[in-house]
């Protein structure tokens, strides 16, 4: 009898074999150490360049933050409400009020407008304040004004342009004004932010308030003026009505004595 023995199969080694970490070989490893030698090394060759432009950077940074000269702002914040007529027409009842933006901002141009900043500027004689006081520039200063005068005449805003009525001193006192005025609607809201920038806190809230101020002055002026031209209106009218009125009644007395009516009462006449 043949007796036959089953040996179970045993996988070779090759299939056993662990695998290996996947570690850096040491000739990528030096290569990195050489790169990164190789940076130091341009580091330290170049360092005096590289601490003399961090000092130069450092000292130009220093003398620019103390010899530049402080600006202050001042806000004021007003109020401009909307005169309702007194007559309202039945289909405004029932439309919307497309009149109501366009008041607002012919406010916020009033605000910034050359004419009010006039006024401003001869009620507080701004004209002899530091502030605009002219200084002397350097050639380079010069130059860069000249440059920055030729581009800003392409993009020079309404409130930018002169009065034919003002000089020349007063075209720069303005302008220079202006430059430093920033109006800024709240939204949803009827308040209005007054901005003025300069270098003296104390100027800029004055200016702010005496702008505020002028601001409702020159209103009440208006108003004032409008009233004054309806009264006017009204005083012609109510005398044109009076000539017509005694007109009329002298013509009723001469067509009563020409037909012998004698008037009794308003409501009564005898004919003789």
């Amino acid at each position: 009898m043949n007796y036959s023995k089953q040996v179970p199969a045993v996988p070779s080694e090759e299939y056993y074999q662990p695998s290996q970490p996947a570690y850096a070989s040491p000739s990528s490893q030096e290569s990195k150490e050489v790169e990164l030698r190789d940076y130091w090394k341009v580091i330290l060759k170049r360092k005096w360049t590289i601490i003399s432009f961090t000092f130069i950077v450092l000292i130009a940074t220093g003398v620019m933050t103390f010899t530049m000269s402080p600006i202050y702002r001042s806000t004021a914040t007003i109020q401009i409400n909307k005169e309702n007529p007194q007559v309202v027409d039945f289909k405004e009842i029932f439309s919307v009020n497309t009149m109501e933006l366009d008041y607002y901002q012919t406010q916020y141009r009033i605000l910034e407008s050359r004419t009010l900043a006039k006024r401003v500027i001869h009620s507080l004689n701004l004209s002899e304040h530091p502030e605009f006081l002219p200084k002397p520039q350097t050639a380079y200063q010069e130059w860069k004004g000249k440059i920055w005068a030729f581009f800003s005449g392409f993009f020079s805003s309404s409130k930018k342009e002169a009065s034919p009525s003002e000089t020349k001193k007063e075209i720069l006192l303005i302008n220079q004004f202006l430059s430093r005025l920033k109006i800024e609607p709240i939204r949803n809201s009827m308040l209005v932010k007054i901005h003025f920038d300069s270098n003296y806190p104390e100027l800029s809230a004055q200016v702010a308030n005496t702008l505020a101020t002028t601001y409702m002055q020159q209103n009440l002026e208006i108003r004032f003026i409008t009233t004054e031209k309806a009264k006017e209106w009204l005083t012609g009218q109510l005398q044109d009505l009076k000539g017509k009125v005694e007109r009329a009644d002298e013509d009723l007395q001469m067509f009563g004595s020409k037909h012998d009516i004698i008037s009794l009462d308003e409501k009564e006449n005898v004919t003789m």
